[in-house]
């Protein structure tokens, strides 16, 4: 119903001449491709396609690719995209133009009817608006393809004019869940890539008091331990790596700092030792300082980010030596 509706909609402004007469031979072989491309969908059980497997996959991409061609040589209206000015730069990479762009992420969410997800092992759920969205893109999804398997049968004049409605009412439903899913995907992930950013200030900060007050000062001390809590959590959500621990205090740097300090001759294990863990401390820094102005870059399931992980890495194991 929902579906009828949108096409009912679009069908009152689609009385192109281009595209309902005059030109019923171009139309129905653009029309006639796209039906050959939805019989390649691969269909599962419940009849709708199955995007659970490569093959599946594949072939919806290469249907959504033909669907976004063929709306164009039928001069199809394309629905506003104005609100991609506002992605991030992640996701101004993926939707570039104001074009339909058609992403097989997207239907996958609609068509699998995601609610929730888990990013790094906290779980999310989408709003009921969202929700409601993708409910009425599917059933556009779902109107298409019982309008291009009934042209398939009838190529009636009719039944074309109803695949143009219905490509433009998909093209309407899709933009609109496709808005207010990325919009709700980027909060998430500026949630998820939160714990990151505290780093890079705490590092910031940690840099600042050791500057005013000396890198051995209670000041200093603090807000390394401060800062390797932090890192401590980081760790334990992406260290895929080694364990992944959540107890990595501050203590086993003060020790190492405190090893390097005093003179001895010659060289010995506690020394090695205590060098590896500042060099991999160090390096974790460093590392927050080279991301603090392009934080939006990094992946949201920290464990993708291989920089931080190696690092992360290198800190648990000099701080068990350690």
């Amino acid at each position: 119903e929902i579906a009828a509706g949108v096409v009912r909609e679009v069908a009152a402004a689609v009385s192109k001449p281009s595209t309902c007469s005059g030109a019923y031979v171009d139309d129905r072989a653009v029309v006639a491709d796209l039906v050959a491309a939805h019989g390649r969908l691969i269909v599962a059980a419940d009849r709708e396609v199955d995007l659970r497997n490569e093959d599946g996959a594949r072939a919806c991409g290469d249907f959504i690719r033909k669907l976004e061609a063929s709306a164009d040589a039928l001069g199809c209206t394309v629905a506003s995209r104005s609100y991609r000015k506002s992605y991030t730069i992640n996701y101004r990479c993926l939707f570039p133009t104001a074009k339909r762009c058609y992403r097989l992420e997207v239907l996958e969410a609609c068509v699998e009817q995601l609610s929730s997800f888990c990013v790094n092992g906290t779980s999310y759920r989408l709003s009921d608006s969202v929700v409601r969205l993708g409910n009425a893109m599917l059933g556009s999804w779902r109107w298409l393809r019982s309008r291009l398997r009934a042209y398939s049968v009838s190529w009636a004049s009719s039944t074309l004019r109803e695949v143009i409605a219905a490509i433009e009412g998909l093209d309407l439903t899709w933009a609109r869940f496709e808005e207010s899913y990325i919009r709700e995907l980027m909060k998430i992930e500026e949630t998820a890539r939160s714990v990151v950013v505290d780093a890079a200030q705490l590092e910031q900060h940690l840099r600042r008091a050791e500057r005013a007050h000396g890198p051995t000062s209670l000041a200093a001390r603090e807000s390394r331990q401060v800062f390797a809590i932090c890192i401590a959590n980081l760790n334990s959500m992406a260290n895929i790596r080694r364990k992944g621990r959540s107890d990595l205090d501050s203590e086993v740097l003060e020790r190492a700092y405190y090893a390097l300090s005093v003179k001895r001759q010659g060289l010995d294990a506690a020394r090695a030792i205590a060098e590896q863990v500042v060099k991999s401390w160090d390096a974790l820094r460093a590392y927050f300082r080279e991301i603090r102005t392009c934080l939006e870059k990094m992946d949201p399931y920290l464990s993708n980010n291989a920089g931080l992980v190696r690092r992360l890495a290198a800190w648990e194991e000099s701080w068990e030596l350690g």
